[in-house]
């Protein structure tokens, strides 16, 4: 990938771009160094689109011929989170605008492959609060209640579980 961002940074702004595009140089590099963020010896790079990229996992979809499974629209927040082990393909352009120069990566598709640490932080509802099984008193004898807040929505959950457990393999 920094190779491919040289050979463009070098067509559109002459051979010494490489030495430009440096941490404070005049040209914007997007690949950038993660120490801060993420530990020692760990780069990252923003890469946008205008479209939706192609979304797949990494199981095969026996109804596509053993191509990749897509994910749906409404799983795609579930299945790709920051810390996801994915495979992306993107294309490298340069750009020429009068506040800033450089080369940028535009996200064509991004195939998750595994599951990762979160690097977000962020902690699901469920297991971050406790139930208090003094809330259900006075409504053990009301089904619709009961059954609606406690098995439906554990049903949901397993449903949901399952459902994702299939598309990551």
């Amino acid at each position: 990938l920094m190779k491919r961002i040289v050979e463009v940074g070098k067509e559109k702004f002459g051979k010494d771009a490489a030495k430009k595009m440096k941490a404070g140089g005049p040209l914007k590099n997007p690949i950038r160094d993660g120490e801060f963020k993420y530990g020692d010896g760990t780069f990252f790079f923003n890469a946008r689109s205008k479209r939706q990229p192609g979304l797949v996992t990494n199981v095969p979809d026996p109804r596509n011929n053993g191509k990749p499974t897509r994910v749906a629209t409404e799983d795609i927040t579930e299945v790709f989170y920051p810390g996801a082990v994915v495979n992306v393909i993107v294309s490298v352009y340069p750009y020429d605008r009068p506040e800033n120069k450089g080369v940028s990566l535009g996200l064509e598709a991004v195939q998750k492959v595994a599951d990762g640490e979160r690097l977000d932080s962020r902690v699901s509802a469920v297991d971050a609060f406790d139930a208090d099984p003094d809330a259900l008193v006075g409504f053990e004898d009301d089904e619709e209640l009961v059954g609606t807040s406690t098995d439906a929505a554990n049903a949901d959950v397993e449903d949901e579980e399952d459902e994702l457990a299939g598309l990551l393999g």
